[in-house]
């Protein structure tokens, strides 16, 4: 995805252990991917959670994450 002129990588992910999925953004400036942020939708709990892994980030961004990881997850799992 591009925003503000940057490229990012999205992937969405499952991890059981934590019952939950992930939407995690990556840079993908230079050679390697770096992983930017995670929205995290914790079944379990039925709670969202927003998890920065770099010490700032374009406010543009955070608002792109949490709006558009809450449609692409999806509702909390009943199961």
């Amino acid at each position: 995805m591009h925003l503000d002129g940057v490229e990012y990588e999205v992937l969405i992910a499952t991890d059981v252990g934590r019952d939950s999925m992930q939407w995690e953004c990556y840079s993908v400036a230079g050679p390697h991917k770096k992983l930017l942020l995670e929205v995290v939708r914790l079944d379990g709990r039925k709670q969202w959670v927003f998890i920065q892994h770099v010490e700032e980030l374009p406010l543009s961004l955070v608002e792109y994450a949490t709006s558009h990881a809450k449609i692409e997850l999806g509702p909390f799992f009943e199961g």
